[in-house]
């Protein structure tokens, strides 16, 4: 664990460690009038009103130092808010949502091949060696920093995007991903964002509106127009996790759209 962990001595306020981390990113709604600071001598108090509260979110909100007053309040009593204390208790609680994420995505994902497999005789996303080990090699594993965010979104392209042309031909192939693209927004966001971050894409040549969009889509999963923090990317990370759920769950009940297309080709 020690290596996700930042030596860098550094202390959030309680107004930091609202923003940042209970809006920002664990997504908690919280208006101004539901909390409340005040502090005495040498301690400051953190009182927070948070209704209807999921119970992993309330783990993660304990393993900041939280006490419960009532069933929807919320107390933290601290002399400063350590950075490394703080991500301490945070990070395991968040590869464990990330683990949950990510076994749903994963579940989704295969019951899609299946259900594809048994309607038309095919998979639907052809599985590689290499897409066999992404399972293996993001299960638990957060993004904490910008390039591992760029690795992850390439390898989630290549877990969605990539293979078509090469299992189904070129041109079924390519029918199948411009379906995907346009008809759920997860799969051209996911292009959009691989582009974005790709270095063999000069982004001066890119259409403007691919560029503003892959940032509108990148702000709203950090949650800043300029992430930068540990704390962005591991939302990104969550919030890609969760849509790529939604459109699994989506494409599981259009799938005979699909599987008439990929028969039409006639290259299947």
């Amino acid at each position: 664990m020690g290596d996700l962990i930042s030596n860098i001595q550094e202390a959030y306020s309680a107004q930091e460690l609202l923003e940042k981390i209970i809006r920002g990113l664990l997504e908690i709604e919280v208006p101004d009038e539901n909390y409340y600071v005040f502090s005495d001598e040498d301690q400051f108090y953190l009182v927070v009103f948070i209704p209807e509260l999921e119970e992993e979110k309330k783990e993660i909100i304990e393993s900041m130092g939280f006490t419960p007053l009532d069933e929807n309040l919320w107390i933290l009593k601290k002399s400063e808010i350590s950075l490394s204390e703080l991500k301490e208790g945070l990070i395991p609680k968040l590869m464990e949502l990330q683990e949950y994420y990510w076994k749903l995505l994963i579940e989704k994902f295969n019951r899609v091949n299946e259900k594809f497999h048994r309607i038309c005789g095919t998979q639907l996303f052809p599985v590689t060696y290499q897409k066999f080990e992404l399972p293996l090699k993001w299960n638990g594993r957060l993004t904490l920093r910008e390039e591992e965010f760029i690795v992850f979104i390439q390898d989630m392209c290549r877990l969605f995007r990539e293979g078509f042309r090469e299992f189904f031909g070129q041109e079924c192939g390519r029918r199948v991903l411009e379906h995907l693209s346009t008809k759920y927004d997860f799969i051209n966001a996911l292009g959009n964002l691989r582009n974005y971050y790709g270095s063999t894409h000069d982004r001066s040549t890119w259409n403007p509106k691919y560029i503003d969009r892959a940032r509108s889509h990148l702000a709203q999963l950090s949650g800043s127009e300029y992430p930068s923090e540990w704390y962005h990317f591991i939302r990104a990370q969550l919030g890609i996790l969760s849509e790529g759920s939604e459109f699994l769950e989506m494409l599981e009940e259009s799938l005979d759209e699909l599987c008439e297309l990929v028969r039409n080709s006639g290259e299947a």
